[in-house]
């Protein structure tokens, strides 16, 4: 795998994340099959042949080698396989994947949100042994999906974090990954990318916060720079505290939500919301038009429930995330609690503390 022809690359999804990545990929060079389970998140990708792409990336097509809602031929023989799906599809996604995962093969959960590796882990069961399971903190892009088969790149992330699972894996990950995302940095354990979640931080507040604007359908704003007042960028501070706490009682150092903006992406400011309005990547990001999205679908119950729930095992006090837990339960007529990844997916039941480090190191 000397050239970047000779690279194959299977991408497990097709929303915001995955066409971006998609795209970015094949402009590398490398070989890319897009998988989707609904066919119409690829019928017009298909009908075109690629994505178009266009933003921080530059602008142009790209040709998929592959584009298919059978996930078998998806991964059937390639070398990485990015899992770009939101996590409430992890189980999902792992259950098939299981069937078809081949020896020597690299899966990376971009990103894995809180535990995704660990549910996986637990799906895929002996089958672990043989291949190399990751997991990113987040996203290495800020992307939409403009029409269904044009993607625009708002910014990319200069640093994003990577853990295995066994922790010792991640160098022969690496090895191959840089060459195409240098983004990427060797973090100790999948704990790590798990507490530095900052999508718990960033996404279901503003969105709850928000509803009367988002219904009220008369306007269009920024979710970021509009959606993210000073008022809530407090309330975010807040929920942002108790991450950092559950994170520390793990051995886990945590940037705050102002820190990693300047680390991520240049951020300038005083506080969390003056670093929101000067982050150049959130401009122009427009706020979801409807309250049911994966904002909330998917950080409620797969960033927030599972820390909230390492956080009792800690013995740390979420009262914030709890509140935002229940008030989305409550708007969406859902109980995110029985929803919610637990400790029981991700393999960490009846664990204290120092059990849970171990095992996250494998």
């Amino acid at each position: 795998m000397e050239k970047p022809e000779d690279v194959k690359f299977a991408v497990l999804g097709a929303g915001n994340g995955g066409t971006a990545m998609a795209a970015h990929l094949k402009k590398m060079g490398v070989q890319v099959r897009l998988y989707d389970r609904f066919w119409n998140a690829i019928e017009a990708i298909k009908r075109q042949k690629g994505i178009f792409l266009e933003g921080r990336l530059g602008n142009g097509f790209y040709r998929m080698d592959l584009i298919t809602n059978e996930i078998r031929e998806a991964v059937d023989g390639a070398d990485i396989i990015m899992v770009v799906v939101p996590a409430f599809a992890h189980k999902y996604i792992a259950e098939r994947l299981a069937n078809y995962i081949q020896p020597g093969q690299i899966v990376v959960l971009n990103p894995g949100r809180t535990g995704g590796a660990l549910e996986f882990a637990q799906i895929f069961g002996s089958k672990l042994e043989d291949i190399y399971l990751c997991e990113a903190q987040t996203l290495i892009y800020a992307s939409r999906k403009v029409k269904p088969h044009k993607t625009k790149v708002y910014g990319i992330k200069e640093k994003v974090g990577i853990a295995s699972l066994p922790s010792h894996k991640i160098n022969r990950v690496l090895h191959l990954l840089n060459r195409f995302f240098p983004q990427f940095v060797k973090w100790d354990s999948v704990l790590h990318t798990s507490l530095r979640n900052l999508g718990a931080v960033f996404h279901p507040v503003p969105t709850l916060l928000n509803v009367g604007r988002i219904e009220d359908k008369k306007e269009s704003f920024d979710y970021y720079i509009q959606g993210i007042s000073p008022t809530i960028a407090r309330f975010l501070e807040l929920v942002d505290a108790e991450r950092i706490s559950v994170a520390k009682a793990f051995g886990v150092e945590a940037p705050t939500a102002t820190e990693w903006l300047k680390q991520t992406y240049n951020s300038e400011g005083y506080d969390l919301y003056e670093c929101v309005q000067h982050t150049r990547a959130y401009m122009g990001i427009k706020a979801p038009n409807k309250i049911r999205v994966r904002y909330v679908t998917e950080d409620v119950p797969m960033s927030l429930v599972p820390m909230i729930h390492l956080g009792k095992v800690a013995g740390v006090e979420t009262p914030n995330m709890q509140l935002i837990v229940e008030l989305a339960s409550k708007l969406l007529r859902k109980n995110y609690w029985e929803s919610g990844r637990t400790l029981k997916d991700m393999g960490l039941e009846g664990m204290n503390i120092q059990e849970i480090i171990e095992f996250c190191r494998g």
